[in-house]
C-alpha cells in the first residue's frame, strides 16, 4: 500500500512539476517534510528546482512582524506587568510557575483569537451573557452560564473573594503585557499568530507571488490557522491535502475524526488527488501485557524475533517519553541503525544532576579566618559523579577526604590543578552562580582527556543545553538587574528553568528504525509499528493542561479542553494503523505515575470492533524471588593456621570476639580470621560506637587525677559542675568526630547528641554521688583472664570500662549507652547465639580477670536508666551475682565448650539462625540478610 506522502507526491509532480520554483508544501512538522523530499526524489525523473517545503509554524514565524521571543525573558516581564496590576509582592521563583500557566493561557486565547476582555469579566449577572456574547453557539453560551450560574456571590469565602479579585486583575495584566511586547516586536507565538491574522491583506501581494500552495495533512487547527487557511483559499492558490480513513470519518460518533469532518467540509481535498488507506483492511494487530513498566522494553528482542521484524520501515513510537533509555538499552543487538526522533529532558540525566551538586556545595560552603571551606559531603559527592569515574587522582583525593573525616574541608586540599581549581571555586554572592556553572561547564567539555573520556558525543550535547540555558538566566538576571541575596532563590529559579530543558538526537532521519513520540508521527505511515505505553492516562494523557481559565469557560470561549486533547490522540492512534500490516501494543498492568494500569481505550476500541482481530498475548516479567542460600565456610589448612594462633597466644581472644563467635560464626570468620573491613565512608552522624567512645573517653578524663583515691560526695560534685563536664565533652568531641576542629557552632544531629551525651553523663555522675564514697582502681583498665582449651593456656585480653573498690569489694562496672539486658533464665540461654546477652558475657568475663585478687561483683550500667534500683545488678536463674566465684565454675565450663567448639577443625564458619542478629552487622549485605 503506497504510503500518503507517496500518493501526494504522485499527485504534485504529476500535475505540478513545472510550477515547483514558485511553490510551497506546508507541513504539521519537520519530519514529514524529510520524508516528502525522499518521496519526491523518487518521482522526479528529471533535473528542476524543489518547492519551498515548511511547517506551519515557520511560515507563520516567517511572515510576521513581531518575533518569537525566549519563554524566560516572557516569562519575566510579565512578572513585573503582574506585580504592577496586582499589588501581589511574590519573589520571581513563587511566581515563575504560575508564570507558564498564565502565558499559556494567554498564548491559547490569542491561537483561538478570543475576546480577553470579554472572557476575563465577572460576568455575575447572568442576563449580561446572552447580550456580550451574540456571536457563540448555544452550547457555548450554556457553558458560560453554567460556570457563572455556579459561583454563589451571595455567599461569600475567601478562596471565591480571591479567585474574583485575580479574575478581574487578569485582563488588565494581559492589556499591558501585550502592549509592553507590542512596542519591543517580540512575542509568544499565540501572538505572533494573532497579529498576523490582524494583517493578512498587507501579506496578500507575498501570499499570491506562490504559483501553487499545498497544506499537507495537518488535523486539528485554532482558530487563527483557520483564518488563514480560509484567506489563502481566498487567493485562489492553495489546496488543501487531508489524511484520513473512512474508518473513523464515517462514523460520526468516532473520536478520531473529530476534527477531520469539520476541515473536509471548510476546506475539501482536490477531486482529482486520491490516497490509498485501510484500517479495516486486514492486518496482524497484536497486543502484550506486561506486569512492570520497564517490561515494556525488556520484550522488544521477543517482538523483533518472533515477528521477523527489521529496523527497516518500522516505528517504534513512545507514549511516555520516561520510556526512551530503557528502550535503547533493550534493542536487540542485530538493530544496527536507529534514529531518535523525540527529545529526551534534561532533568532526568546526571549531567543536570551534576549541576546540582554544584550548587549545594556552594550553598553549604563558608569561610572562616578568610579560608573557603567546603562541606565534605559534598565534595565526596562531586568526586563520586561518572565524570570523576576510573579516576586515579580524583580517587585518592577523595580516601584523603575519608581518612581526616572532617565535616569541612580547607579549598586548598582539594584545588590541585586548573580543572578543579574551577569546579572548587567560592561564588560569592547567587548572582554570580551562572557564570560559576558556564566555567565549569565549559571546563568538563575541554578536559574530557583529564576526565579519562567520561564523557561522550551526548553527554557533550546535555552539557552544551544547559550551558545555553544558563547563559540566557545570566543574561536575564544582569540585564533586568534582578537582585538575588538568597541561594535558594537562584536554586529554585535555576531548577525551575531546567525542567523544560531537552536535548535531540543525532541521527540519519531515513535510515533504520524510527524512535519517535506520538507527535512525530504526523502524516508518516510505516509497515511495522510498535507502539510502548498504551495504557489508560498516557495515550490519551488523563489530564488537561493546568489553566486558570475554568473548564467551562474555556468550552464557552472554544478554547481547547480535555476533550480536545482526546480527539488528537485518536487521530494520531489510528493513523498509525492505517497503512501498516503488523502492529504491535504493548501496556503495563503495573500503574503508571497517573495511578493506572489499565490498557488505553484505544485498545479496548480495536479488542471490540468486530471487522479487527486482535491476538493478546500476557508476558510475566516480574522478577523471581531471590533465595538465599546459606553461607558455610570450610577449614582449610590456611585458615586453621591463623586460628591456632589464637591457641598459642600470638593472637589474643577478647570477650568481644568471643561474643561475636557465639554470635554468628560466619560473621567471627569475616571480621577476625580474613579481616574483611567495610571500607571508609564519611560520616556526617554519630554512629553508635563513636557515641560510645565519647561517653566512655569523656568519663575516663574526668576521673582521671582521681585513680587509686577514695572519691567523696563532695568530689563528685565537683566534677559534675556543667562548665566541667561541658569542657571536657567538647575536647573528646573534637578529638572523636571533628578531628580536633571544633566548630563555632555546634548544629543538627551534632548538637542533639552533644546534649544527650551530657544528659547521660549528669546521670551517672548522679548515680556516684548516690553510690559514694569509693575507691577508684582503675579505668579503661587492661587485665587478662587465662582458661584451659585443648590443653592450651588460652589469654583472653580484658578491657573494663571503670573498677571501684566499695565496702572492701571490687566492683566491675560496664557502661553501656543502649539498651541492655541483665536478667537471663540460664547458662543455656546465656550461651545462645542471642546479640542481646553479649554485655553480660563480656562483663562477667572482665569480673573473672581480676577474680583472684578480692571479692568481685559485675555491674552492667545502661546509662540511660542508670538511676533505677535494679538497673546495674546482674541475675542468673533469678540470683544476683554478688560476688563472681559464685558462678565461675559453671560459667568457665560453658565458655570452655564454646572455645573448643572454636577451635574444632570439623566445625564450619556458618550463618547464625538468629535474624535479629544481623540487624545491625557490617557483612548482611553479603549474606543477603
Amino acid at each position: 500500500m503506497k504510503t500518503f506522502l507517496e500518493s501526494f507526491s504522485e499527485h504534485i509532480v504529476t500535475n505540478y512539476s513545472d510550477d515547483f520554483l514558485n511553490s510551497c508544501v506546508i507541513f504539521p512538522s519537520r519530519r514529514a517534510g524529510i520524508f516528502f523530499r525522499k518521496q519526491l526524489a523518487a518521482q522526479i525523473n528529471k533535473t528542476c528546482w524543489l518547492p519551498e517545503i515548511t511547517t506551519l509554524n515557520e511560515f507563520i514565524t516567517e511572515n510576521s512582524d513581531t518575533q518569537l521571543a525566549d519563554n524566560l525573558q516572557l516569562i519575566y516581564k510579565l512578572y513585573n506587568v503582574f506585580c504592577s496590576k496586582t499589588s501581589i509582592n511574590e519573589n520571581f521563583d513563587e511566581f515563575y510557575f504560575w508564570g507558564q500557566v498564565i502565558l499559556s493561557d494567554f498564548n491559547d486565547i490569542d491561537k483561538e483569537l478570543v475576546d480577553a476582555e470579554k472572557l476575563y469579566s465577572n460576568l455575575s449577572d447572568i442576563k449580561q451573557i446572552d447580550n456580550t456574547f451574540f456571536e457563540l453557539t448555544k452550547e457555548q453560551l450554556d457553558a458560560i452560564k453554567q460556570f457563572w450560574g455556579n459561583v454563589d456571590f451571595k455567599t461569600k469565602s475567601s478562596g471565591k473573594e480571591k479567585f474574583i479579585v485575580l479574575w478581574e486583575k487578569l485582563y488588565p495584566v494581559y492589556k499591558e503585557f501585550n502592549e509592553l511586547l507590542s512596542n519591543e516586536k517580540i512575542g509568544y507565538e499565540g501572538k505572533l499568530y494573532k497579529d498576523l491574522i490582524s494583517n493578512l491583506n498587507t501579506h496578500s501581494k507575498k501570499f499570491n507571488s506562490y504559483k501553487h500552495i499545498f497544506i499537507v495533512g495537518f488535523n486539528a487547527l485554532s482558530k487563527s490557522e483557520k483564518e488563514l487557511f480560509k484567506f489563502l483559499q481566498k487567493l485562489g492558490n492553495t489546496q488543501f491535502f487531508w489524511d484520513y480513513d473512512s474508518f473513523y470519518y464515517n462514523d460520526k460518533n468516532h473520536e478520531a475524526g473529530f476534527f477531520i469532518r469539520e476541515m473536509l467540509q471548510q476546506f475539501p481535498l482536490p477531486e482529482k488527488f486520491q490516497f490509498e488507506t485501510g484500517i479495516g483492511l486486514q492486518k496482524s494487530i497484536n497486543l502484550y501485557s506486561t506486569q512492570t513498566i520497564v517490561g515494556q522494553a525488556k520484550i522488544l528482542p521477543e517482538i523483533f524475533k518472533n515477528s521477523i521484524l527489521t529496523d527497516e520501515n518500522t516505528v517504534l513510537v513512545l507514549a511516555d517519553e520516561n520510556m526512551l533509555l530503557p528502550v535503547l538499552y533493550s534493542l536487540p543487538q542485530n538493530i544496527l541503525k536507529i534514529n531518535v526522533t523525540m527529545s529526551y529532558p534534561v532533568k532526568e540525566t546526571t549531567s543536570l544532576q551534576f549541576v546540582y551538586l554544584l550548587l549545594e556545595m556552594q550553598g553549604n560552603s563558608r569561610e572562616k579566618s578568610k579560608n573557603i571551606l567546603f562541606k565534605s559531603k559534598d565534595v565526596l559527592n562531586i568526586f563520586s559523579h561518572k565524570f570523576f569515574s576510573n579516576n586515579n587522582f580524583v580517587n585518592e583525593l577523595k580516601n584523603q577526604i575519608i581518612k581526616l573525616n572532617k565535616n569541612y574541608i580547607e579549598q586548598n586540599v582539594i584545588n590541585k590543578n586548573e580543572f578543579l581549581l574551577k569546579v572548587f571555586d567560592k561564588s560569592k554572592t547567587p548572582i554570580t552562580y551562572c557564570k560559576y556553572i558556564c566555567d565549569v561547564i565549559f571546563e568538563i567539555i575541554s578536559s574530557n582527556l583529564i576526565l579519562n573520556n567520561n564523557i561522550d558525543n551526548l553527554e557533550k550535547q546535555i552539557l552544551y543545553s544547559i550551558y545555553r540555558e544558563t547563559l540566557k538566566l545570566d543574561e536575564l538576571i544582569i540585564g533586568n538587574k534582578i537582585e538575588l541575596t538568597k541561594h535558594d532563590t537562584f536554586v529554585k529559579i535555576f531548577k525551575l528553568v531546567c525542567e523544560n530543558i531537552k536535548v535531540s538526537f543525532k541521527g540519519e532521519p531515513l535510515a533504520g528504525l524510527q524512535i519517535m513520540g506520538i507527535l512525530e508521527t504526523r502524516l508518516l505511515d510505516f509497515k511495522n509499528i510498535i507502539l510502548i505505553s498504551a495504557n489508560e492516562g498516557v495515550i490519551p494523557t488523563g489530564n488537561a493542561s493546568l489553566s486558570l481559565i475554568p473548564y467551562n469557560l474555556r468550552k464557552g470561549f472554544g478554547l481547547h479542553t480535555l476533550e480536545h486533547q482526546d480527539a488528537i490522540f485518536a487521530y494520531h492512534f489510528y493513523h498509525l494503523l492505517q497503512r501498516s500490516e503488523n502492529a504491535f501494543f504493548v501496556y503495563s498492568s503495573s500503574q503508571n505515575d497517573n495511578g493506572k494500569s489499565e490498557a488505553s481505550r484505544f485498545i479496548h476500541q480495536l479488542r471490540f470492533n468486530q471487522n479487527l482481530k486482535v491476538n493478546e498475548f500476557q508476558v510475566s516479567d516480574k522478577p523471581g524471588v531471590f533465595q538465599n542460600k546459606d553461607i558455610n565456610i570450610e577449614r582449610t589448612e590456611k585458615i586453621n593456621s591463623k586460628i591456632n594462633k589464637y591457641l598459642n597466644n600470638e593472637l589474643k581472644l577478647s570477650p568481644s570476639s568471643i561474643n561475636t563467635y557465639i554470635n554468628c560464626k560466619l560473621k567471627f570468620y569475616f571480621k577476625h580470621i580474613i579481616k574483611l573491613k567495610e571500607p571508609d565512608e564519611l560520616t556526617e552522624d554519630i554512629d553508635g560506637i563513636a557515641f560510645g567512645n565519647v561517653f566512655h573517653k569523656t568519663l575516663a578524663l574526668l576521673y582521671q587525677e582521681y585513680i587509686g583515691q577514695n572519691v567523696t560526695e563532695s568530689i563528685v560534685e565537683n566534677i559534675k559542675t556543667n562548665e566541667n563536664i561541658e569542657v571536657t565533652l567538647k575536647k573528646i568531641f573534637s578529638e572523636e568526630i571533628f578531628k580536633n576542629e571544633f566548630p563555632d557552632n555546634l548544629s543538627g544531629i551534632y548538637l542533639l547528641n552533644f546534649q544527650i551525651l551530657k544528659k547521660y553523663l549528669i546521670r551517672l555522675l548522679e548515680f556516684d554521688k548516690q553510690n559514694s564514697p569509693f575507691k577508684i582502681i582503675g579505668i579503661e583498665m587492661n587485665t587478662k583472664f587465662p582458661i584451659k582449651v585443648n590443653g592450651f593456656e588460652i589469654i583472653i585480653d580484658c578491657f573494663i570500662d571503670r573498677c571501684i573498690e566499695k565496702e572492701s569489694k571490687l566492683i566491675v562496672q560496664d557502661f553501656k549507652t543502649g539498651s541492655i539486658e541483665n536478667k537471663v533464665k540460664d547458662f543455656d540461654t546465656l550461651f545462645s547465639a542471642n546479640y542481646k546477652y553479649s554485655a553480660m558475657r563480656q562483663v562477667i568475663i572482665y569480673a573473672l580477670s581480676l577474680e583472684k585478687m578480692n571479692v568481685v561483683k559485675p555491674e552492667l550500667l545502661s546509662v540511660r536508666k542508670v538511676l533505677t534500683n535494679e538497673n546495674n545488678k546482674i541475675s542468673i536463674e533469678k540470683n544476683e551475682i554478688k560476688n563472681i566465684s559464685e558462678i565461675k565454675t559453671e560459667f568457665t565450663q560453658y565458655l570452655q565448650l564454646t572455645l573448643n567448639e572454636l577451635f574444632n577443625k570439623d566445625i564450619l564458619f556458618s550463618q547464625t539462625e538468629k535474624a535479629d542478629n544481623c540487624k545491625y552487622c557490617e557483612y548482611k549485605q553479603i549474606c543477603r540478610r
